[in-house]
């Protein structure tokens, strides 16, 4: 019994959080479809507006996007260490 209360309520909270996360996709999709093209200085003017407040940047536990702490290695082949090519896809055998 009292596990149907626990998990109505659990499925109440995911719904919401489900409900929440399509409005942000729709939105996002919707101003991109809406705007048409966009200049080099109109894209950094609205990236620059829109980093102020929100989830953008920021310490929010997710990786992937924002800024990053340390630069960006170049990335090398394991195998022979050339630059232009991964382990994957190296000749040298």
């Amino acid at each position: 019994m009292h596990e149907v209360a626990l998990l109505r309520g659990r499925v109440t909270e995911l719904e919401s959080a489900n409900e929440r996360l399509s409005k942000r996709r729709r939105l996002k999709r919707a101003r991109l479809q809406a705007g048409g093209s966009v200049s080099v200085q109109e894209a950094i003017d609205i990236i620059g507006s829109n980093s102020g407040g929100g989830d953008l940047g920021g310490n929010s536990g997710r990786s992937g996007g924002g800024e990053r702490s340390e630069p960006r290695q170049t990335r090398k082949c394991s195998k022979c260490g050339g630059t232009t090519h991964t382990a994957r896809t190296c000749q040298v055998d």
